[in-house]
């Protein structure tokens, strides 16, 4: 029993020092106050624990919610696949247009008009015939309501900001 609440308070100092070591920007987000951070007593052990990550709260979130977040969560996995396959065929190169650090919504292929949106039609083309849309975003609209953006890295980020309770997002 000594040991547990020993190797406990070890692994608490450990998380209280890499806390201590993170970046500033990170560190002013720490604890989170969005919800993913929660404690809880172990109905069997009776110690508390803390989870920092978690599945979606089931309570709040109906079942209708949970599924659209599912449809965005493969619609972001499928575009970076597009992604892939075109930094792949273009010597790691990414599309033209992709905003540094600042996420710009994509526009849908085949629409109208792509003012204020970013059009991968072409460098996509090869590898699809649509892009994914995001399942709340109305018929008459031009945008798949996902965003992208690069980093200093060159690290491309694809987002779902329009999920429900959570942020979805994909590297590549």
């Amino acid at each position: 029993m000594h040991r547990l609440t020993t190797s406990a308070f070890t692994a608490s100092i450990a998380l209280s020092t890499a806390l201590l070591s993170l970046p500033p920007a990170l560190a002013l987000r720490w604890p989170p106050t969005d919800g993913t951070a929660a404690s809880s007593v172990s109905s069997t052990t009776g110690r508390r624990s803390l989870h920092t990550r978690k599945a979606p709260n089931t309570k709040y979130m109906q079942p209708l919610d949970y599924r659209r977040n599912e449809t965005r969560r493969d619609d972001v996995k499928r575009i970076a696949g597009y992604l892939f396959m075109y930094r792949t065929d273009h010597e790691q190169d990414t599309p033209p247009g992709i905003p540094l650090q600042t996420p710009i919504e994509i526009c849908r292929m085949g629409a109208k008009s792509c003012k204020g949106l970013l059009d991968l039609s072409k460098a996509f083309a090869p590898y699809t015939s649509t892009l994914p849309i995001d399942p709340s975003a109305p018929a008459d609209d031009n945008s798949t309501w996902y965003s992208i953006s690069i980093d200093f890295k060159g690290r491309v980020t694809v987002y779902a900001p329009h999920a429900e309770n959570a942020i979805i997002k994909s590297f590549k």
